[in-house]
């Protein structure tokens, strides 16, 4: 009895030390794997640059302000913008398309925006974050399409 006793508490040792180095295998690559970066299939709310291509818009866009402080004040914004469509979408061809061939209907839109757009907001911290949802939605409509990723500023300049 004395010897199965030995071989039960040798037996149960091993499979306590197994189950401790697969237990500690688990959360040591648990850990690792959150400081990592996403991988391209893992990207989930930014845009992997690998599926976009950018459709910048001629030259600077310059236009002036609204003042909800004060009517006499000028102010004007200038900016440069492109737009980052996806090139996955079902109908990326026909919107790189527009944005060649329908380039000033989309100078246009974006200038109508900028018009109605106070000084004040402009000049908040926030204001090219909401200035770019606006625009891609509004863009979104005018092109009937969801493939508009996201806009980026080239310059961005309010006085």
């Amino acid at each position: 009895m004395d010897k199965k006793f030995k071989v039960f508490v040798i037996l149960a040792f091993v499979l306590l030390f197994a189950g401790m180095v697969v237990g500690g295998f688990f959360i040591v690559t648990s850990l690792s794997t959150k400081d990592m970066p996403p991988s391209s299939e893992q990207v989930e709310g930014n845009i992997n640059p690998k599926n976009v291509e950018i459709f910048q818009l001629e030259g600077d866009i310059t236009t002036n302000l609204v003042s909800e402080e004060d009517k006499d004040s000028k102010h004007v914004i200038k900016i440069t913008v492109g737009f980052a469509v996806n090139k996955k979408s079902k109908d990326f061809k026909e919107v790189a398309k527009q944005f060649s061939e329908k380039e000033i209907l989309i100078r246009n839109e974006v200038i109508e925006i900028l018009r109605n757009q106070s000084y004040e907001s402009m000049a908040k911290a926030d204001a090219q974050e909401t200035l770019s949802e606006i625009i891609v939605s509004r863009l979104s409509t005018l092109l009937f399409t969801q493939s508009i990723e996201d806009m980026y500023f080239g310059d961005f300049f309010v006085q």
